[in-house]
């Protein structure tokens, strides 16, 4: 697996970043990799990136780490692209909430099903239907390994709109 390249797109999320990180560098058969964080918040991503570096040195690992705002740069070539995204943030996701809430229905999961799954769904299609149509420009055999809710929807739309291959990975399931 040496040759592997790792996209991590929301590599600059405190959340997911650190986990990912430290499960990439975890795993025997991912040792020797390139991966590269990218993420729109250059700030965040500095953080994480750095971050992986220090785990990098506390492992031993031989994994490479990069990072990059720019899309075309972390998609070139990848093998593999990890999608840990919320469009929008925790700010919009508040929403996705209150609004339901306005009118009397109360959610206990508002990210994957009923109102707040149906409004999350439509800000991501376009950002994830964007991602597999830049993967079939710059890396069209790699594999889409989608963690963002809701990830059913998100990762059919992928499969069904676009040449590149999409697999939805629930982080609640082990």
């Amino acid at each position: 697996m040496a040759n592997t390249k790792i996209v991590l797109i929301g590599g600059g999320s405190y959340g997911w970043g650190p986990s990912v990180v430290g499960n990439i560098l975890s795993n025997e058969y991912l040792d020797g990799s390139e991966v590269v964080l990218h993420d729109i918040d250059a700030d965040a991503l500095e953080l994480v990136y750095r971050l992986a570096l220090r785990y990098t040195e506390a492992t031993g690992a031989a994994t490479r780490f990069e990072r990059t705002t720019v899309l075309a740069e972390a998609l070139d070539g990848a093998d593999y692209v990890v999608v840990t995204i919320s469009t929008g943030a925790l700010e919009a996701m508040r929403t996705d909430l209150e609004i339901p809430e306005t009118y009397g229905i109360c959610q206990t999961v508002g990210d994957t099903v009923g109102p707040g799954g149906a409004l999350r769904t439509l800000r991501n299609v376009p950002v994830f239907l964007h991602l597999g149509q830049a993967m079939e420009r710059y890396c069209s055999q790699a594999w889409m390994l989608n963690c963002s809710n809701p990830l059913s929807t998100l990762t059919r739309v992928v499969n069904r709109e676009t040449g590149i291959r999409a697999i939805g990975l629930c982080h609640g399931v082990r």
